[in-house]
């Protein structure tokens, strides 16, 4: 998974959650560079396997937001740790 869009998409909503901005499918298409379609189809994967969620968002509720879930921040956090803490060794 680490060389698909799922990775990319993945880290892109950690740092735009850290942001504090919410991120709609197309907006995520946009930041990781790929199509909203398999942007789409990666974020129901992902949301199948409880790491993201998705939920309307706009005026109409229309636009999907996709959000990380608490298990997906805790399992890239620990990644993230584990990966700092071996590069410093």
């Amino acid at each position: 998974m680490f060389d698909e869009t799922a990775w990319d998409g993945l880290l892109a909503l950690y740092v735009e959650e850290a942001a504090g901005r919410t991120v709609t499918v197309a907006r995520l298409a946009g930041l990781i560079g790929a199509r909203i379609a398999l942007v789409q189809r990666w974020a129901e994967y992902l949301e199948e396997q409880e790491m993201v969620i998705r939920k309307p968002h706009g005026v109409e509720g229309r636009a999907g937001a996709v959000a990380l879930t608490a298990k997906a921040h805790r399992d890239l956090d620990l990644y993230f740790s584990r990966t700092l803490a071996f590069a410093s060794e």
